[in-house]
Order: structure tokens, then C-alpha cells, then sequence
């Protein structure tokens, strides 16, 4: 037998997707939104506090399905298998200036971290603005070693740095770097 088809024992296959969410997907988005928030709450705009983590869990079922909703932005699920361990939102901010989106937000489960699936994500909302007519794509990125790969990343899909500013989160300051890229 051909040695590509022989299956390593107790290793799980991972089958890597991305879909763009609906408003029939709003309890997959509510579920990995909810995770990101526990695990990463910096990275939107949301302080550790266990308060705000516990208000983001009582947020009613239709402002969830609203996010879907919204003309004005595209949000991706990621899936292994059939668990969404990842997603982007990606909002339209032509009223500032045309053609420009705004990465608002993307996260990736500690789980499958390490295995491209950061890229994958990040390729395919940058083709779903540019079919939206996007020019060009902004993000921000936390300053703290957590985010070192995820800014290793973005330099590496074509995003200039900016700079760093700092804003107030929640009466603390927090760096922040500006990232661009034209489509």
C-alpha cells in the first residue's frame, strides 16, 4: 500500500474549513465568540474582568444573529471537522475612506494554533473583501508576547506596520499596533 494512504495510529485527521457565517450559524459564532473572550479578551477590547466576560455570556440569542445580519460586514467560522475553532469579522469602513475594510476581530483556538489555520483564515477574509470591493484591509494588534505570532503573521501576508498608539481599555493603557495592506 502507497505509504501516503497508511494512517499514523490515535492521530486525528484534521479536515481545515472556512465558511462564511449566516445568521443560521449564530450559535457556532456565539460558541467560539464566547471562547475567545474567555481566553483572549484583550484582543476585544474587553477587559479580563470576570464582569465583562460574564455580561458577553448573557447577550440575548437575536444579538448574536444580528452580527449575521449585517450588510456592512463579513464574519468567517472556522471549522476542524465540524467544531468552529476559529473566526474573523471584517467590517466595511468605506465612510471613512473608500475601499477601506476593518479586521475588527480573529481568533483561533489554542488547540489548532501552530497548524496554518491562522493563514487560512486571514487569506480567505482578505479575498471576501476584496470580492466586496475592498482596496485596502486595517487591523490592529495587541502589544504583549502573546501576539507575536499573530503579528508575524500579518507582516507576512502583506501588512505594513503602521505603528504603535496606545489607548485606555477599561481605565488601563494598551499598546496597539496599526497594520495596513493594500488589496
Amino acid at each position: 500500500m502507497p505509504k501516503e494512504f497508511l494512517k499514523e495510529p490515535n492521530l486525528e485527521q484534521h479536515v481545515i474549513t472556512v465558511k462564511t457565517a449566516g445568521p443560521e450559524d449564530w450559535r457556532d459564532y456565539k460558541e467560539i465568540w464566547l471562547e475567545a473572550v474567555e481566553k483572549n479578551p484583550e484582543a476585544f477590547s474587553i477587559d479580563a474582568d470576570p464582569e465583562d466576560v460574564r455580561r458577553e455570556t448573557y447577550r440575548r440569542d437575536k444579538h448574536w444573529k444580528a452580527h449575521l445580519k449585517d450588510p456592512n460586514a463579513i464574519t468567517l467560522l472556522l471549522k476542524d471537522n465540524k467544531d468552529t475553532k476559529g473566526l474573523a469579522m471584517a467590517i466595511d469602513k468605506s465612510e471613512i475612506q473608500r475601499g477601506l475594510w476593518r479586521i475588527r476581530h480573529v481568533y483561533i483556538s489554542p488547540a489548532i494554533r501552530g497548524q496554518h489555520a491562522g493563514e487560512k483564515l486571514m487569506v480567505e477574509i482578505l479575498e471576501k473583501i476584496k470580492e466586496r470591493g475592498g482596496k485596502q484591509a486595517s487591523l490592529n494588534v495587541m502589544d504583549n508576547p502573546e501576539q507575536i505570532p499573530a503579528l508575524k503573521l500579518y507582516e507576512k501576508l502583506g501588512f505594513e506596520n503602521k505603528g504603535k498608539y496606545e489607548e485606555v481599555i477599561h481605565g488601563k493603557k494598551k499598546g496597539r499596533y496599526d497594520m495596513l495592506k493594500n488589496l
